[in-house]
C-alpha cells in the first residue's frame, strides 16, 4: 500500500485501469474496396420487389486480383457453382460482375449499384424489369 499513498500513483492507475484500447465493434480499415472485397460473402438477404427474403446460404467469392479479377459463384438451391469475373469502377461505386456460365451459380451478371459496403457487409443493387432488387452480403 506503501506504492498508492502518493496521488500521482493512484491517478497512474486509474487512468491504466479505465483507459481502452478501442472499441470492439468498430471494423478496421483497409486500404481500399478493392482489398476489402476480397473474400467469400455469404448472400444474407434480398429484397425484391419490396419483399425482404433471407438468405439461403449462397454465397460469392471474390478472388484477389492478378491480371483479372475472378470469383465462384455458388447457389445454395440447386448446389451449383460457377466462375465470374469482376471489376469496380474507379470510384468503387459499381461493381459489375460477367458470369462465364450463366445456368450455373446464382447468376449476378450486370452492373450493380454499391448501396454500402464495410469489411462485412456489401449491397448491391440494381433496377430490373421486374422492379428494384437488392442483395446483402456478409463475410
Amino acid at each position: 500500500m506503501k506504492n498508492f499513498k502518493n496521488p500521482l500513483s493512484i491517478l497512474s492507475l486509474c487512468i491504466i485501469l479505465f483507459t481502452s484500447c478501442s472499441d470492439d465493434d468498430t471494423e478496421d480499415v483497409l486500404l481500399t474496396e478493392s482489398d476489402r472485397i476480397v473474400g467469400t460473402w455469404t448472400l444474407s438477404q434480398s429484397v425484391v420487389l419490396g419483399i425482404t427474403v433471407p438468405g439461403d446460404g449462397s454465397t460469392l467469392t471474390f478472388n484477389e486480383c492478378t491480371a483479372t479479377c475472378a470469383g465462384i459463384d455458388f447457389q445454395a438451391s440447386d448446389d451449383s457453382s460457377g466462375t465470374f469475373t469482376y471489376e469496380l469502377t474507379s470510384d468503387n461505386t459499381i461493381l459489375s460482375i460477367i458470369d462465364n456460365d450463366s445456368s450455373a451459380g446464382g447468376a449476378y451478371s450486370g452492373d450493380w449499384a454499391i448501396s454500402s459496403f464495410t469489411n462485412n457487409s456489401i449491397t448491391l443493387s440494381a433496377s430490373t424489369f421486374i422492379g428494384d432488387v437488392s442483395f446483402t452480403f456478409t463475410k
